[in-house]
């Protein structure tokens, strides 16, 4: 094959193009390549040079036909193949040929995948297959399942609607935008269940020119255009490209080729962790009550003397307590209650080594499942429509800050992404939709101390999330700060009321109103709780109105309902009390409280 030598860098702009030594990248032998053409064939080359990309080849021989479908290879020979059944058939290929000529059909309802979308579908060095849904999610297929049917995926992110996704190590995946021609890099932990995104993509441009992406592991990439085969390796450590982000033309006539793919474990670099190092969780008395439900049916939930969870339904009559499973906590307890069709009941919880645990069900919660590592603190969102999500906020032992979804078309937890920003002393008042009761945009908030500050942050999310900077306060921890929204930037920050006495420690808490108004409730120094309400927007809060008994820790508020908000906490006598507040629509009044204590 003659070499073309038109370089396909002058149209790529890569956002780190200086010279830096790469990371060590291993190859175990030559690199697997199947090549798709348009007649159906399938034919099998091998790159020699991987970790080079140096022009050396060996193979070139048809080995199949009827592969007009979306093929991709994944790990240890394995090809798969969608038909225009809809049938996902995988196949291995050995040293000297098919070792299952026929293939297995390994999933179903894949008639989506048929047509041109071939470009959404890859495989990564441990046997996972990346999609992209008709919604649009990033959606990922775990090999230890037997089948793979095609709605069964698990959802790792929203918004990939016209991009493409290529897999170039151990859930390490580059996204492609066909618009712009911008590639940036992700990184799926599974054990940790995060998935983290380089700042800045790797490079700003020119990829969209690239008719097909594959890649063989350790970061290399293949593209092909016009014929033209090129390789490039990018340095996730140093940021940087290997040949200063130059591609080396490593084939030429790769024209009519309807996939191309290779095996995806022939090379590898160093793992790096994403889970970062933890001090013990130590245990705080002060988080030992959660308020959660719907307006009669409440749950208090709580830590035993053990550290296990307990929950209290109120019934009406009389509290029935159970304890959620055996497992021991010593940091955060959050719930939520969920608004699809069953009602589902969320609680989370943080152990002593910052791994985070979810207990799910309806009529009673369930058993205890992973929910992601190396955290020290976390809080739940509550939902208030079937549509909305259930979210989750926690902060790792480095204090950044990290979100996850519930996402509903798909009833399935995305992974923990990074919120731009850090935090220091962090206290998480989460909060309901933003604007009108039970849009689906919903905001959070998160209150972070440093010395005699106190910031009250807010962002929205799914969507779009805002990060900005605390103010810089200098007065009485009483003050607190809401930012202030407006229809785009800039933001400022505008004061909440100072508590009567200075704020203690102990967590708040704050719901989102079916008013459109923002309830705050806490905890002042002489031990009292504390409520006021206010417009976010506006920053105009009604003065503190104090609510109840002297309260001993945490503090919970909800609004279950467009028509009410609820509080509770332990009080100093060791019972819990709870008390309601009629909302009245369009109403800026304060609210009035009426309860009385459960023991």
């Amino acid at each position: 094959m003659a070499v073309v030598v038109a370089l396909v860098v002058a149209t790529v702009q890569f956002s780190s193009p200086q010279s830096v030594q790469a990371a060590p990248v291993t190859c175990t032998g030559t690199v697997k390549v199947f090549d798709g053409r348009a007649d159906g064939t399938l034919w099998y080359y091998e790159h020699r040079a991987p970790a080079t990309g140096d022009y050396s080849w060996a193979g070139g021989r048809q080995i199949g036909a009827g592969f007009a479908g979306p093929t991709v290879a994944s790990v240890d020979g394995y090809v798969y193949l969608v038909t225009s059944a809809g049938q996902l058939r995988r196949y291995r290929y050995g040293t000297t040929g098919w070792l299952d000529a026929g293939g297995t059909v390994v999933g179903t309802g894949w008639q989506a995948w048929s047509g041109d979308r071939r470009n959404k579908l890859t495989a990564d060095t441990k046997g996972r297959l990346y999609t992209v849904d008709a919604t649009g999610a990033l959606v990922m297929f775990d090999p230890t399942v037997p089948a793979w049917d095609a709605t069964a995926g698990i959802p790792l992110d929203l918004g990939w609607a016209g991009d493409r996704v290529i897999a170039a190590g151990d859930g390490v995946l580059y996204r492609l935008d066909d618009d712009t021609g911008r590639l940036t890099r992700y990184r799926y932990d599974a054990d940790a269940q995060r998935i983290s995104m380089l700042p800045n993509p790797v490079a700003a441009g020119g990829w969209q020119t690239f008719e097909r992406v594959f890649s063989p592991g350790g970061d290399i990439l293949y593209g092909i255009t016009g014929g033209t085969m090129y390789w490039y390796r990018y340095d996730a450590d140093n940021g940087a490209w290997d040949n200063n982000g130059n591609g080396r033309v490593v084939g030429a006539g790769w024209t009519n080729r309807i996939s191309v793919t290779a095996t995806t474990s022939t090379c590898s670099i160093p793992p790096a962790p994403l889970v970062e190092p933890v001090t013990p969780v130590e245990a705080d008395p002060a988080r030992a009550l959660e308020l959660s439900g719907g307006a009669g049916d409440f749950s208090y939930l709580y830590r035993d003397a053990q550290g296990r969870a307990v929950e209290a339904r109120d019934n009406g009559d009389a509290l029935t307590r159970a304890t959620v499973g055996t497992k021991t906590f010593a940091g955060d307890l959050s719930s939520a209650t969920s608004r699809d069709p069953a009602g589902t009941e969320e609680l989370l919880g943080v152990d002593a080594a910052g791994a985070l645990w979810l207990s799910e069900g309806t009529a009673t919660f369930g058993a205890w499942r992973p929910f992601g590592k190396g955290m020290r603190r976390a809080a739940l969102t509550e939902a208030f429509a079937a549509a909305d999500p259930v979210q989750a906020l926690a902060v790792d032992g480095r204090g950044g800050l990290w979100w996850r979804m519930r996402s509903a078309p798909h009833h399935r937890w995305l992974p923990w992404q990074r919120v731009p920003g850090e935090v220091t002393d962090f206290e998480l008042v989460a909060s309901g939709p933003g604007g009108a009761y039970g849009a689906s945009v919903f905001d959070w908030f998160t209150l972070e101390r440093t010395g005699n500050t106190v910031t009250l942050q807010q962002g929205a999310l799914p969507e779009d999330f805002e990060s900005v900077s605390p103010a810089e306060v200098t007065s009485l921890p009483a003050t607190l700060f809401a930012r202030q929204t407006g229809t785009g930037a800039p933001v400022s920050w505008g004061p909440l009321p100072a508590l009567p006495t200075t704020v203690t420690q102990a967590p708040m808490s704050a719901t989102q109103l079916g008013n459109g108004q923002l309830a705050v409730a806490g905890v002042g120094a002489d031990g009292y709780v504390y409520v006021t309400t206010g417009d976010a927007a506006t920053g105009q809060y009604l003065p503190w109105q104090r609510v109840g008994e002297k309260a001993t820790g945490a503090v919970a508020l909800v609004a279950p309902l467009a028509t009410e908000a609820d509080l509770a906490y332990r009080g100093q006598d060791g019972r819990i009390y709870h008390y309601v507040a009629p909302v009245v629509a369009g109403s800026t009044a304060p609210l009035v409280f009426n309860g009385k204590g459960r023991t």
